[in-house]
């Protein structure tokens, strides 16, 4: 096959798996341009046919694989089969049968194996260079979308991981993978809890203040009833006295950190168990995508980079167990993003994109302008940035910002009154301080941290 043809068969089938049989698939199909040639077509009806999406899961390992039986079936067809239409209609009938009987059941992990190996040694695994990102299925391009004015889209990126990528963050690839191919493994929660039982705790802890959103929950109406030990579903915040965790209460113990449980507590940032006694219908109303900020300008570089990075995967993992979708802006002069929507099929393309080094400038005002202004307008990202009530946005930064106008101070404001969580973590040398439109921020943000250079902690006024 043609790169173009094995192009755009990735494409339709990155779609049929995403849409299914969802009654729109072929004319949402059809919306991705193609010309108007009998290959063209044949990949179309057969991506198109209840008999091929019907035993395909949402994995990455059935987009490689689907190009793999398809491209080799198209490869088949002879010249003068093409020219017969009723053999093509056969020939096209005779596979779709095969391929329904043949997946009917499930792999077993052995023959999914197997499979894997024989497709990396032709050439055709999903992070071999050169290849259509397996994540790239809406057409508009096989790279980075450059949208101007020094502003990328990386979710689609392809190519060779760079050299930035922390060796904890390696070492995840590499368990989540089996050591080769990323995302194309089951059991890749394993893999989750191994890395973030390997990070340090105070990085854990910010990531599930993020990615769990849990202080929505209501309480369920009516009498008060304390949950039993088996109703705890997980950790939250709040001010529930209650269901304090003992590590809070502990702080009571010693007039030095007394003043830092009052302060939790009139904040409503005390550490509490959460417990299914809140009604399922009822938790998390409103839980918004996260977006991760990171300044990527030289003063980033070394451990700052390091815990960046490694606290945006440990957000994505824990975010992603909650359906929450992530988007990561790294920002120096210019601006460039990753949008996770689904970790199980996009876990090598977000590696990739972790795996850049930092350098540069910044400029926060391009940042804040397109994700507040730009990004709702856009239909491409309209359901990642629409009312912003219910998400939390992050920035990791030494807060040495230019001045940013009155508008985009404002449009801050006006997200976090529609209920955005601000979030600020502050990588700063020893004695230095932020100052003026950088301060600001840091200083009106609603959970303000600090990075020492080992851990993270949280600032209190």
């Amino acid at each position: 096959m043609k790169k173009t043809h094995k192009a755009y068969l990735r494409k339709i089938i990155g779609r049929a798996i995403d849409e299914g049989g969802n009654g729109e698939l072929t004319a949402s199909i059809l919306r991705i341009k193609s010309p108007d040639t009998g290959v063209y077509q044949m990949m179309r009806d057969i991506v198109c046919d209840a008999r091929f999406y019907s035993v395909i899961d949402r994995d990455s390992f059935w987009k490689t694989y689907g190009e793999y039986i398809i491209g080799g079936f198209v490869d088949s067809i002879s010249d003068e089969e093409w020219n017969t239409e009723e053999t093509l209609t056969m020939r096209k009938e005779e596979f779709l049968n095969k391929w329904m009987s043949d997946h009917m059941m499930p792999f077993s992990d052995d023959r999914r194996r197997l499979m894997e190996a024989d497709i990396r040694i032709k050439g055709l695994a999903d992070d071999n260079p050169g290849m259509p990102d397996p994540d790239d299925h809406d057409g508009s391009s096989l790279g980075e979308i450059n949208l101007g004015n020094g502003i990328k889209d990386a979710t689609k990126s392809t190519g060779q991981q760079a050299d930035g990528l922390p060796p904890m963050l390696k070492d995840y690839m590499k368990d989540a993978a089996g050591g080769n191919s990323p995302g194309l493994k089951n059991e890749c929660h394993r893999a989750d809890a191994h890395f973030l039982d390997s990070i340090d705790p105070s990085i854990v802890r910010l990531a599930k203040m993020i990615g769990h959103r849990g202080e929505n929950a209501k309480p369920v109406k009516g009498r008060f009833r304390p949950a039993p030990k088996s109703d705890i579903s997980g950790v939250t915040t709040g001010d529930d006295l209650n269901s304090l965790l003992p590590t809070e209460l502990a702080m009571l113990a010693t007039p030095s950190t007394e003043r830092i449980f009052i302060d939790r507590f009139v904040r409503k940032r005390l550490q509490t168990f959460s417990s299914v006694s809140t009604s399922a219908s009822d938790r998390f109303p409103h839980r918004g995508p996260v977006y991760i900020c990171i300044d990527t300008s030289g003063s980033m570089t070394g451990q700052p980079e390091v815990m960046a990075k490694t606290l945006a995967l440990a957000i994505c993992i824990i975010a992603q167990k909650e359906r929450r979708p992530v988007c990561i802006f790294n920002y120096s002069s210019g601006l460039t993003f990753f949008v996770l929507k689904d970790i199980k099929t996009q876990r090598a393309s977000l590696l990739r994109f972790l795996s850049r080094s930092y350098g540069g400038g910044n400029d926060e005002e391009k940042l804040f302008r397109f994700l507040f202004e730009r990004m709702p307008k856009s239909s491409a990202y309209r359901k990642y940035a629409g009312d912003f009530k219910g998400a939390d946005m992050l920035v990791i930064s030494d807060f040495i910002w230019c001045p940013m106008d009155d508008e985009t101070e404002t449009m801050i404001e006006e997200v976090r009154r529609k209920g955005m969580r601000i979030f600020s973590v502050a990588c700063l040398e020893e004695d230095a301080q932020g100052y003026g439109a950088g301060f600001t921020f840091h200083h009106k943000s609603d959970f303000r941290f600090e990075y020492d250079g080992e851990r993270i902690k949280e600032l209190f006024s």
